[in-house]
């Protein structure tokens, strides 16, 4: 079994996106500390098992014992000192890391781009989690100290192809005190997999080919001019073609059956970013923190990306109007709605964005909206249109349980892996193409 994955499996999209948020930072970059974070803080476990296994044991069913996995949002709660009921995170990490704790939250916030204070939130959580999975895997396969050291010991390999590019863990583990730990399996060995070696010296210059006859030698130019030529052709309709497309963050591609041209839209994903989450959820960066204010006055506080800030900004921008020739477009995708795999059963984390979206609605009771579900192409195509329908009417279902009024849904529609917003050829491509979209049908 994978530790690794282990681990980022209790570690829900939804507590990465509140980290962000608490931090003033973007999803992307906090999930970029978490994947460097997750490595550095099992690699010390495993070297202190080597030499301490009761006290690691010790270490981890503890935090297994306080139900740390279930009390993770208290660890990013600013109010809370990181701490998880009587269990501190940050005590743990000094026994892992000593003095040498500061230098690795400054080498997380130098590889993510974020503050110190970020990436010690960051840590917090991904230790936090680290601990309590490793300490659920000890108790459920009933290992001893001596069990739980082998078992983090075969791990190494796993641990250092895991490591993200761009992280130096081999200076880092040095710096630790952690340099022997892979002496058997170098980390730097894993950021040669895919560099080419390095170029042979050249032969000596007595062995160089002679140059081309001077009659030839106009082609290497020509050749060049017509290849600059090219390459600025192609630059040029690139720009051209996206001076076309000035609507962000919008998944135009939707459709619903009859209200749409046939022709499948080319992605439109260029200006979304994001990242994908343990779970194969794609987990877009919600941009700036915006304050709404709801007719009722209810306010909420959302990302400038986020799909509540698009859907209020439709609904009250008297300018913004609902296409009715081109009905693919207007569509927005929820950012936080999210599914168990392979079935049409909402998470946990899906709650708060479906009771915003409703309380939107409800408080502007001539809007409605249609709903789309949407897969990627992997597996059967009517297996696939069959669970993006149900998620769909979900969706919807949900929606009027949260407030909204039944004829605010006006249509809910599932359509497999059609209309596609991105590649399917990435892993990445086919998590922002699971997704359900709502599109504003009056207002």
């Amino acid at each position: 079994m994978n530790l690794l994955n282990t681990v980022s499996n209790y570690l829900p999209a939804g507590l990465i996106q509140e980290t962000a948020r608490q931090t003033g930072e973007s999803v992307s970059s906090i999930s970029n500390v978490i994947k460097a974070a997750i490595p550095t803080v099992l690699a010390g476990l495993i070297s202190k098992s080597s030499t301490d296994s009761n006290g690691i044991f010790s270490l981890v069913q503890s935090a297994s014992n306080a139900n740390i996995l279930g009390k993770l949002s208290s660890i990013i709660d600013v109010n809370q000192s990181s701490n998880a009921g009587s269990f501190n995170i940050w005590t743990i990490l000094q026994h892992l890391f000593g003095d040498k704790l500061q230098g690795l939250i400054r080498s997380l916030s130098a590889f993510a781009g974020v503050k110190e204070s970020s990436a010690q939130t960051a840590l917090g959580l991904s230790a936090a989690t680290t601990l309590g999975a490793v300490g659920t895997h000890a108790a459920a396969n009933n290992l001893d100290a001596n069990g739980l050291s082998s078992y983090l010991q075969s791990q190494k390999a796993e641990l250092s192809a895991a490591v993200p590019a761009g992280f130096d863990f081999a200076a880092m583990a040095g710096t630790l005190g952690l340099g022997s730990l892979f002496a058997a399996n170098p980390v730097v060995e894993r950021t040669n997999i895919n560099t080419p070696p390095p170029a042979p010296p050249p032969p000596p210059y007595s062995s160089h080919p002679e140059p081309p006859k001077k009659g030839n030698g106009w082609l290497v130019p020509l050749i060049i001019l017509a290849a600059l030529a090219g390459l600025i052709w192609y630059l040029m309709k690139s720009c051209n073609k996206e001076e076309t497309n000035t609507t962000p963050n919008v998944a135009t591609p939707v459709n619903p059956t009859g209200d749409t041209a046939k022709t499948d839209p080319k992605p439109s994903n260029a200006t979304v970013t994001g990242t994908v989450d343990s779970f194969g959820n794609w987990v877009s960066d919600w941009g700036a923190e915006q304050t709404i204010k709801l007719a009722d006055g209810t306010e909420l506080k959302v990302g400038e990306r986020s799909t509540e800030y698009k859907l209020y900004k439709f609904i009250t921008d008297a300018g913004a109007q609902i296409d009715t020739v081109d009905k693919t477009k207007n569509w927005i995708s929820f950012d936080r709605v999210y599914f168990e795999t392979g079935k049409s059963v909402l998470t946990a984390q899906s709650v708060a964005q479906i009771k915003n979206i409703a309380l939107i609605l409800k408080n502007y009771p001539q809007a409605s909206i249609k709903i789309g579900g949407y897969t990627d192409n992997t597996g059967n195509a009517d297996i696939n249109k069959k669970i993006s329908d149900e998620r769909a009417k979900i969706v919807g279902k949900e929606l009027v349980k949260a407030g909204a009024a039944a004829k605010q849904v006006v249509e809910s529609v599932g359509y497999g892996p059609e209309h596609p917003i991105a590649s399917n050829d990435s892993n990445e491509g086919k998590a922002q193409n699971r997704r359900v979209d709502l599109k504003v049908a009056s207002k």
